[in-house]
């Protein structure tokens, strides 16, 4: 008999002067379901005849129809755009692509990972296809044959098992395995997270596959909406708890965290984790938890984002932390204010008046943590343009006491943007550059994925359009101003290979259609041979110009001056006030004659940040 623990607690977050809670329940067990066996799977795609995938739960016509009208009176160009980096030195390159193909139900959730020795997972709404590198479609079967055969389990077969929905796929590259995660039903009695772990790196090999419940607290909820990542012990699922029959409004009771430890599902033994509930802020439970996944690392521990989605705007970010593993894990919250707000976003628009795209609400979809940073994305409203666009936020300081968020919009003049999937790009320890899908649409332009580069000095590539749309999105069994588009998308940087990245997409040709590249990125600012450093000068020796790279936890004032051998100060002391993050700083050396000098660096208490010699030719 497995233990039971429920803890509740209550901590002061940074930044607010109120009280958060949470409850857990430890040390749960779940007995193995069964072992599935894709090589002896009959090779099929379902297909879903006029069939709408779940809403996710964000979604509020009122405020919709809201937003929309003030767009449409707007109706002004953005003037904001934030592709800063010329794009010879930032460029993304698409190397192969294939199609994912449509499995007429809408939308396309989409996910997908690689492993290191190529070999691909694609998941869409209830199939999952494995690929080998180069495209080749080595294998397809539906999501439900996870867990047909009950005769493994006395429980019998789980009720209304073609209700599946809301794949996601997520590759461990430390214990080179697999792990798929999937809802089935949208009523207590029938709701299940079904997870399915792969014995082998082969994803054709057996699978141990697991149920979770979906009504955990034996009332009147289902569980929706999964969001998965790794950490170093455990798989993290977060999932918004819905009542039986209701909306979103009066629906929604809580979110909630597993804590799934891995090795027991790799091993197929009876399934550990931990349940975090209750998880409340100004005695109100917080909507929608998106995990952070590591980015070239899988980490000890797990921060988890959360903000209020359904606002006309808003610039609250809640921080979750869940430290540890097993009985000996904890839970922190902070809850902190961004630069800029967010807000909830209008429909995307299609080149056919009145058939409109919905894009949600405004919930943190994605997140990475690297380089001591944490990206995450959103869909929002442009507070300038009112399209929708991408709000991309990074949170500073993650390893001390002092956390800060800065953010950009992601827009265009000419095209909406929505659902961003983001992953870590840096090749070195200290570079937090990160690459962004996302999709597109104008009422110019077909419904299509698009993707952007963002490096560490916060200077993003121009938006490249990984794939265009071939015609609309019309599902007739839609109303044409509530059309789907996605829910979420997927990107995955391939772990032992610099620089490429997979990516699923959708593109509309009537149907949505699902989209995988293979892509690369090259950043001719950075050196790749060369390690990264909290603070460096290049080129050294220098001609007119030298570069000082300088790496920040927060906002700080730095001083640079350039003193000759006998420690002589020459020219004009530069003065920064610069922002968390990564600054690439330009110091006009062509003012020196040729010879050895001293660069120095202070903050703005006077303290020595750096000091290098630097030779002017």
């Amino acid at each position: 008999m497995h233990k039971l623990f429920i803890l509740l607690g209550a901590c002061l977050p940074f930044g607010a002067m109120a009280q958060s809670s949470f409850k857990v329940q430890r040390n749960l067990a779940v007995p193995l379901y069964k072992v599935f066996e894709p090589e002896k799977e009959k090779d099929e795609w379902l297909e879903i005849q006029s069939a709408e995938m779940p809403k996710p739960g964000g979604q509020n016509p009122g405020l919709t129809a809201y937003q929309d009208a003030r767009r449409a009176a707007a109706n002004l160009r953005s003037n904001n755009r934030v592709y800063t980096t010329p794009p010879a030195v930032i460029t993304p390159e698409l190397q192969r692509a294939w199609e994912g193909l449509s499995g007429s139900g809408t939308p396309n959730d989409n996910h997908i990972a690689v492993a290191n020795d190529g070999k691909v997972i694609s998941v869409l709404n209830v199939n999952i296809r494995h690929f080998n590198d180069t495209g080749r479609l080595l294998k397809t079967w539906g999501l439900a044959a996870f867990a047909r055969n009950p005769n493994v389990n006395p429980e019998g077969p789980i009720p209304n098992l073609e209700r599946t929905y809301d794949p996601r796929v997520i590759y461990d590259q430390e214990a080179d395995r697999w792990i798929v995660v999937f809802m089935n039903g949208v009523l207590d009695r029938e709701s299940f997270t079904i997870v399915g772990f792969s014995t082998s790196s082969d994803p054709l090999k057996p699978w141990n596959v697991y149920r979770l419940p979906g009504n955990p607290f034996r009332d009147t909820t289902w569980s929706d909406y999964p969001i998965v990542a790794l950490g170093k012990d455990d798989l993290f699922i977060t999932l918004n708890q819905l009542k039986n029959g209701k909306g979103w409004k009066d629906g929604f009771t809580q979110s909630i965290i597993w804590q799934v430890n891995k090795a027991s599902g790799y091993a197929g033994d009876s399934l550990r984790k931990n349940l975090w509930h209750d998880l409340k802020f100004n005695n109100k439970a917080i909507w929608s938890i998106c995990p952070a996944q590591g980015g070239l690392n899988l980490l000890p521990h797990m921060h988890l984002l959360s903000v209020r989605p359904a606002d006309t705007l808003n610039d609250t970010l809640f921080v979750h932390k869940i430290e540890g593993t097993g009985n000996n894990a904890s839970y922190s919250l902070r809850v902190l204010k961004s630069d800029k707000a967010y807000g909830y976003p209008p429909s995307a628009l299609q080149p056919v008046a009145g058939f409109k795209l919905a894009t949600n609400d405004a919930r943190v979809l994605t997140a990475v943590e690297w380089a001591g940073q944490v990206h995450y994305g959103q869909n929002s409203i442009h507070p300038i343009s009112l399209r929708p666009c991408i709000y991309h936020g990074i949170l500073y300081g993650i390893a001390g006491e002092k956390l800060q968020v800065r953010s950009e919009f992601i827009t265009s003049d000419s095209l909406d943007f929505a659902y961003p999937a983001i992953a870590a790009a840096g090749n070195d320890p200290l570079d937090p550059s990160v690459v962004i899908t996302m999709v597109h649409s104008s009422e110019r332009t077909f419904p299509g994925t698009s993707l952007i580069y963002a490096n560490r000095y916060r200077e993003y590539s121009p938006v490249v359009r990984m794939k265009e749309g071939r015609n609309i999105i019309n599902y007739s069994f839609i109303p044409p101003g509530e059309q789907r588009w996605g829910d979420y998308e997927g990107i995955q940087k391939k772990y032992n290979e610099p620089n490429a990245y997979y990516a699923v997409g959708s593109y509309g040709n009537l149907a949505m259609n699902a989209y995988v590249a293979r892509f690369t990125l090259s950043d001719g600012l950075i050196r790749q041979s060369q390690p990264l450093q909290t603070l460096r000068v290049f080129p050294n020796p220098a001609d007119d110009h030298a570069r000082l790279e300088l790496k920040l936890d927060q906002e700080s004032t730095c001083k640079v001056e350039m003193v000759n051998m006998l420690g002589q100060r020459q020219g004009e002391v530069e003065t920064y006030k610069l922002n968390p993050g990564t600054h690439l700083l330009s110091v006009r050396t062509y003012r020196f004659a040729a010879g050895t000098y001293v660069l120095r660096v202070y903050n703005e208490a006077g303290t020595l940040l750096h000091s290098e010699k630097i030779i002017i030719r």
